[in-house]
C-alpha cells in the first residue's frame, strides 16, 4: 500500500463513480480500478460495494475513510515538513495578535525574516482573552496583546498607549477625570472584562 493508493480511495470515495474520480486524478479508469483493487488485496477487505450506475462505500469502508484521510494528511505533513527542511526551513511560529499591534507587527516581522528565514510565519487575528487561552492550549507560541492577567503567562512590556479624553471646547468645567461624573456627559460605559473581546 502507498500513499497513491489512499488517494485513489478517497477520490472514489467522494465521487462515488470510477469515471468521475479517474478523470479527475488524471488517470485512466482501468488504472483507477487496479489501485483499488491493490488496496482492498492489502487490506483483505472490499472497500466499495459496486453496481452497474453506482459506486458507494461497504460498512468497512466507512469505517476506513477517516483513517484513511488522517494517514494521507500526516503523509502530506511529512511531505511539506521535509520540503520545508531542505529549503532551510526548521520550524513554524504561530503569532496572535490584536488591532492594536497590527503597527508593532509590521515594523519587526520583516526585520525578523530577514535576519533568521528559518521559519515559517502564521499570524492570528484574536483577541487578548483568546491568545491566553491560546498560548495555554499550545495553539500559538507568542501573542501581542493588551497586558493580561493570566498568572501561569509571561508578558513583556513592548509599547504604551497614550490614552486622551476628548471633550466639547466649550466645556471648561471639565479639566480631569474627576470631573467627569458631574458631566452630565454621554458616556459609554465598558465592562471589566472588555479588554477579553473584540470590539
Amino acid at each position: 500500500m502507498n500513499m497513491e493508493h489512499l488517494r485513489a480511495f478517497l477520490f472514489l470515495a467522494e465521487r462515488g463513480n470510477f469515471s468521475d474520480a479517474a478523470r479527475d486524478m488524471g488517470m485512466s479508469q482501468p488504472s483507477l480500478s487496479k489501485k483499488i483493487r491493490r488496496l482492498e488485496d492489502v487490506l483483505g477487505a472490499n472497500l466499495f460495494t459496486r453496481t452497474t450506475h453506482q459506486t458507494s462505500l461497504s460498512a468497512f469502508g466507512r469505517n476506513f475513510l477517516d483513517e484513511a484521510r488522517s494517514l494521507l494528511d500526516h503523509s502530506n505533513r511529512v511531505m511539506e515538513r521535509g520540503q520545508k527542511l531542505a529549503r532551510g526551513r526548521v520550524g513554524t511560529i504561530r503569532i496572535g495578535f490584536t488591532f492594536s499591534a497590527m503597527d508593532l507587527l509590521t515594523a519587526i516581522l520583516p526585520q525578523f525574516s530577514e535576519n533568521d528565514g528559518r521559519f515559517d510565519i502564521v499570524l492570528e487575528d484574536m483577541s487578548s482573552g483568546e491568545q491566553e487561552h491560546a498560548l495555554k492550549t499550545g495553539q500559538i507560541d507568542v501573542g501581542f496583546m493588551r497586558h493580561g492577567r493570566d498568572v501561569e503567562l509571561n508578558f513583556l512590556s513592548l509599547t504604551h498607549d497614550d490614552l486622551v479624553l476628548l471633550v466639547p471646547c466649550d466645556r471648561n468645567d471639565i479639566t480631569g477625570l474627576a470631573d467627569i461624573s458631574n458631566s452630565n456627559l454621554p458616556l459609554v460605559r465598558f465592562k471589566k472584562n472588555i479588554f477579553t473581546r473584540n470590539l
